[in-house]
């Protein structure tokens, strides 16, 4: 078979990558946190090149994971909660404080939860990895029963595509969000890359990095732009009319790029989040189902009744 699912050990976790073996293109899944996206290499003037910044070991896993968040599945609330408090309801529920520096709760529950292989596939068009987490136990401050599954599928024509579906397995309805937390990078500093996203407002947080309910319209980079001194850790609604939201990054140093997309429209990826690190070596892109702090705000929140289940997809592609 051309593309191959291959299981490796990363220090004492199951690694797996879904592998093309004919060009040795490849992305990497860590299933026991939380589900992780962690490595991809595509190949640019004939040489692998990882476009996305990974964990190189399970120490620093270990030691950075709750830092930095590459890669990471979050459900069921992407980025914070302001004082990790929130009213559902007409219920007060308090969330466990894991972001203490600025007394919030973020990038929800499931992180660093122990994924089970559901399922796995492989054929000359296409690898698949599918992975499925229910918790045993109710969390702090998020008392509810759900189910995440998410499918992961590699193949030459569409690349990447991750496929999250959720569902409401409780007897009440209940509050979710979600987003993925991908570091993406290519040769070049992110100074000196081009980026390109559909946007239509970015919204003002204050110094918790909560959103104050102030926006602001926001095109700049709806064509092709080099990014230079830029500076990101902001929300972005996105452009909605082609059900799709492509986001271009553009590395002039091996002229090529890459285009990650988001499902838009009821209930999906609405919102992005985009982020440069001080150090400026990548730049997140984040598709979100709904804005920071949405179980206060509603901002996107999406309240599944019993029994309800949704899916929704984005990727990567070479270009």
């Amino acid at each position: 078979m051309r593309f191959q699912v291959i299981e490796e050990k990363f220090g004492n976790q199951l690694l797996i990558k879904l592998m093309d073996s004919e060009s040795k293109e490849y992305v990497s899944i860590l299933p026991e946190t939380g589900g992780m996206l962690n490595s991809m290499e595509l190949v640019y003037n004939n040489k692998l090149v990882p476009v996305l910044d990974d964990y190189k070991t399970e120490e620093e896993l270990l030691e950075t994971l709750e830092s930095s968040f590459k890669g990471s599945n979050l459900f069921p609330f992407p980025n914070r909660i302001k004082d990790g408090k929130y009213d559902f309801n007409g219920k007060i529920y308090q969330l466990k404080m894991n972001f203490p520096q600025e007394n919030n709760a973020i990038h929800g529950l499931v992180f660093t939860k122990k994924f089970k292989v559901t399922d796995k596939s492989e054929s000359d068009t296409e690898a698949t990895l599918s992975i499925a987490y229910s918790p045993k136990e109710n969390a702090q401050g998020y008392p509810f029963s759900y189910t995440q599954e998410v499918k992961f599928s590699l193949s030459q024509e569409k690349g990447l595509i991750v496929t999250t579906s959720f569902k409401n397995t409780d007897s009440i309805k209940i509050p979710t969000g979600l987003g993925w937390h991908p570091y993406f990078m290519l040769t070049s500093k992110v100074d000196d890359i081009y980026i390109q996203f559909p946007s239509k407002n970015s919204y003002e947080v204050d110094s918790q990095m909560i959103p104050t309910g102030k926006s602001e319209s926001y095109t700049k980079y709806n064509k092709l732009k080099q990014i230079e001194d830029d500076k990101f850790d902001t929300c972005f609604d996105v452009d909605q009319l082609n059900e799709i939201a492509s986001i271009i990054l553009k590395d002039p140093s091996i002229d090529g790029g890459l285009e990650i997309w988001q499902e838009t429209g009821n209930k999906k990826f609405n919102f992005l989040q985009v982020y440069t690190p001080p150090h400026r070596n990548n730049i997140a892109i984040e598709p979100m189902t709904c804005m920071p702090d949405a179980f206060n705000n509603k901002q996107g929140l999406i309240i599944l009744e019993p029994n309800e289940k949704l899916e929704v997809s984005w990727g990567v592609k070479k270009i």
